[in-house]
């Protein structure tokens, strides 16, 4: 899986990041070019340790064959789309008729509709899946804390701590599987 379309913005803006560092005086900007390119860095770690995507985004998953089900491990799924090699080695879009999408979920998933995917080609990366991830309006509280912590921990150059780890303990959807 890798993704292929970044985010177009970051989940938390230069005032809230100053806030987040508790800088009282956000007036004075010689701190903020490095605050700037500490905040990717920040959303980063928060969405590797919670397997989730903060900011809209686009990810690929490359499978050799159909599995029985497909979980698209980057939550929140907001739309995919599944393209096949068929044994032709011919590209296929996969009719969204044909399958049933889970999106609420964590991990989202995608079922066959009639129980049965099409043969695809004996090629490897067979099967594509296609979605964007990542929460579209505001960040669920636990998100915005973490990424908050994860701020800081970047700054200071410390462990993020236990409230930190708290938060992303209910984020993270694998840890409940």
């Amino acid at each position: 899986m890798r993704r292929t379309v970044e985010p177009v913005s970051l989940p938390i803006t230069l005032n809230e990041a100053e806030r987040a560092l508790q800088f009282g005086d956000i007036s004075d900007t010689s701190l903020d070019a490095e605050i700037e390119e500490l905040i990717p860095v920040a959303v980063d770690m928060v969405e590797r340790d919670c397997q989730r995507a903060l900011c809209p985004q686009t990810w690929q998953l490359k499978l050799d064959q159909f599995p029985v089900v497909i979980e698209l491990r980057r939550p929140p799924i907001t739309a995919a789309s599944v393209t096949y090699l068929d044994e032709d080695e011919a590209s296929q879009t996969l009719s969204s008729s044909l399958y049933d999408t889970d999106l609420t979920s964590a991990p989202g998933l995608i079922t066959p509709d009639d129980l049965s995917w099409p043969v695809v080609g004996t090629v490897p990366a067979a099967v594509t899946v296609t979605f964007t991830a990542g929460y579209a309006g505001k960040l669920p509280p636990a998100a915005w804390n973490a990424l908050r912590l994860a701020l800081k921990a970047v700054y200071y150059g410390c462990d993020p701590g236990d409230a930190y780890w708290s938060m992303i303990g209910r984020l993270d959807w694998s840890a409940h599987l």
